[in-house]
C-alpha cells in the first residue's frame, strides 16, 4: 500500500508566560516549532525543534487548514484511505477550535459526496453509501457513541470497529454528533462504498488524548 506524505498543522495557543510554564513554544519562520525547557524539567531536552507544515498562533481561522480539509475530502470520494488526528498539548484545551476544524473537514465532504453522486445518478451509475462508527475510548473500555452502550478493549481489538457501524443518508448526521463532544479521547471512522464499482475506503477523524505539561 503506498503512502502520502503527511501534512502536520500547528496552532499555538498562548504567547505570553505564565507563572507555572515549564515548556514554551515558539513559531519560527520556517513553520517549525521550538520547545524550550525554560525551568529544566528532568527527562527533556533543553531545546528541541519540530518540523511541521505550516504553524500558525491562535486564535486563527479554520480556513487555515481549508486546503488540507478539501484534500481530505477529496480523496475520500476517490476511493483513498484518509485520516486526520487532533493532538493538544498543554493547560488548556483548546475545545472549539477543534470542534471548527472538525467541521471544516465534514462541510467538504458533503460537499464532495453531493458532487460525486449527483454525477453518479446522472449516469446512471449507483451512489457512494455513508456508513460511521464513533466510539470514545479509555484504558480499559471503549464506549459506542451511538447506541450508548460499554465495549470491552478486546473485543474492538480483535473485532476492528466494523461491528458499529451506522448507515446514515447525510454526512451531516454525523457532524450532529461530533458537535456535542466527547469527554474521552474517540475516533470517528467513515466507510464510503459502492459495490457495483468496488468502492470501499475509510476517513478515520480521531482525537488523541489531551496531554499535559
Amino acid at each position: 500500500m503506498d503512502l502520502d506524505s503527511i501534512n502536520v498543522l500547528a496552532w499555538i495557543h498562548s504567547k505570553e508566560s505564565g507563572p507555572n510554564e515549564i515548556m514554551r513554544l515558539s513559531k519560527n519562520s520556517d513553520h517549525s516549532i521550538t520547545m524550550s525547557n525554560i525551568d529544566g524539567k528532568p527527562g527533556y531536552p533543553r531545546q528541541a525543534r519540530y518540523a511541521m507544515t505550516e504553524c500558525y498562533y491562535a486564535p486563527s481561522s479554520v480556513e487555515t487548514c481549508q486546503k488540507q480539509a478539501q484534500q481530505l475530502a477529496s480523496l475520500a470520494v476517490q476511493g483513498y484511505n484518509t485520516a486526520a488526528a487532533f493532538v493538544s498539548v498543554g493547560e488548556s484545551d483548546p475545545f472549539q477550535h477543534k470542534i471548527d476544524t472538525m467541521h471544516s473537514i465534514i462541510q467538504c465532504l458533503d460537499a464532495e459526496l453531493t458532487k460525486a453522486n449527483r454525477h453518479r445518478t446522472t449516469n446512471g451509475q449507483s451512489t457512494i453509501e455513508l456508513d460511521y462508527a464513533y466510539l470514545g475510548i479509555t484504558d480499559d473500555d471503549c464506549y459506542d457513541i451511538n447506541n450508548v452502550e460499554r465495549i470491552d478493549n478486546a473485543y474492538v481489538l480483535a473485532n476492528g470497529l466494523s461491528p458499529f457501524f451506522t448507515r446514515v443518508n447525510q454526512v451531516n448526521e454525523v457532524w450532529a454528533d461530533i458537535k456535542r463532544g466527547c469527554k474521552f479521547p474517540y475516533i470517528i471512522k467513515l466507510r464510503l462504498t459502492d459495490a457495483h464499482t468496488f468502492l470501499a475506503c475509510h476517513s478515520v477523524i480521531t482525537s488523541i488524548i489531551h496531554f499535559l505539561n
